[in-house]
């Protein structure tokens, strides 16, 4: 049975520490520092993005009506992410980790940085979307021609900027 009751001496909001998900009912235990179990429902978005966290990390829950629901993800104390407090820049987000060089996705204002592999679309050519169907400069890897291409708008291109 879940547990909506509020932690002792919390009011709407406590942090907690990720115990379990179950993506079949699509609810998160969360440990309390007061040692109260929350039942955390992952339906509900943070902000307007749909996350599912991992066990043992470490978040700020709140209540929204009967529920708990995640609110922001709070820092791990490492020390990659005193790198980032000795050298922060204004509009900086880190997905994945700390650390500005070692998160998977850095973005910085209109910049960003991929520091592990990328992966784009891989399809056969005859099921690549239609050239004009997509923006200019949309890349994709095409299997049967076992190279990358790019529309330009109007036709799928190679890197030489041969029609394909």
């Amino acid at each position: 049975m879940a547990n909506y009751s509020t932690p002792a001496g919390q009011a709407d909001g406590c942090p907690c520490q990720i115990q379990t998900v179950d993506l079949t009912t699509y609810k998160a235990t969360g440990l309390t520092r007061q040692g109260t179990t929350i039942t955390i429902d992952l339906r509900i978005g943070v902000g307007a993005v749909h996350v599912v966290p991992t066990p043992n990390e470490q978040w700020y829950c709140k209540r929204l009506n009967q529920n708990w629901a995640l609110d922001r993800k709070l820092p791990q104390n490492t020390e990659l992410l005193a790198n980032i407090a000795d050298n922060p820049t204004l509009g900086m987000v880190q997905i994945g980790s700390s650390g500005a060089t070692t998160g998977p996705l850095h973005l910085l204002g209109s910049q960003v940085n991929v520091n592990a592999p990328l992966g784009v679309m891989a399809v056969t050519t005859a099921s690549r979307p239609v050239a004009t169907s997509v923006p200019a400069g949309s890349h994709i890897f095409d299997t049967t021609l076992s190279k990358p291409i790019w529309s330009n708008g109007a036709v799928w291109v190679d890197s030489t900027g041969a029609t394909v």
